[in-house]
């Protein structure tokens, strides 16, 4: 099943984002030309283009249930029609979700508490070597987002063709 997440000591250590291209460091560039688009204040847009542009109260309220709901399914035992219902993003939504997620960052905070008290009693600093033991503890996590990223662009690819084949009916 795609959809369950695995962490064992194979896959921590195997090669699965080796492939993907390195990460570069947040930094600084300018531009060489200046573009500058201004975006217009609240109170400059019309009701009309507001009731356009943002839910209402009650299709907002809407949208919460259908959540609420979804969310009561997945806890449930009944089975959902995947041509319906779609659980993307609300996984950690359920009891288990969240202690996946909360055990994640549990790990990663006190393995970098860790290494933290051992530079304290040595006398020195390494944000680095932080950066190292929280990317090393978090690394199931990660393969699990890329995961379901890979999962997420193929299926944009596949709607996006639906609707490109439905344009092309018309």
């Amino acid at each position: 099943d795609s959809s369950k997440i695995i962490c064992d000591h194979e896959l921590r250590q195997g090669p699965i984002l080796q492939d993907q291209p390195k990460k570069h460091r947040p930094g600084v560039r300018f531009a060489e030309q200046l573009q500058v688009k201004e975006i217009p204040n609240l109170d400059d847009y019309t009701q009309e283009e507001k009731d356009a542009t943002w839910y209402s109260k009650v299709a907002m309220n809407l949208v919460k249930y259908d959540t609420m709901m979804t969310i009561r399914v997945m806890n449930s035992a009944c089975r959902a029609d995947p041509k319906t219902t779609c659980f993307r993003g609300l996984e950690a939504m359920t009891p288990m979700g969240f202690e996946q997620r909360d055990h994640c960052r549990q790990s990663v905070r006190a393995a970098v508490v860790d290494v933290q008290e051992q530079q304290g009693l040595s006398g020195f600093s390494n944000d680095h070597e932080l950066a190292v033991v929280s990317e090393k503890i978090s690394y199931c996590a990660r393969v699990s987002a890329f995961e379901y990223g890979c999962y997420d662009a193929e299926e944009a690819r596949r709607v996006y063709q639906e609707d490109k084949d439905l344009i092309e009916l018309l």
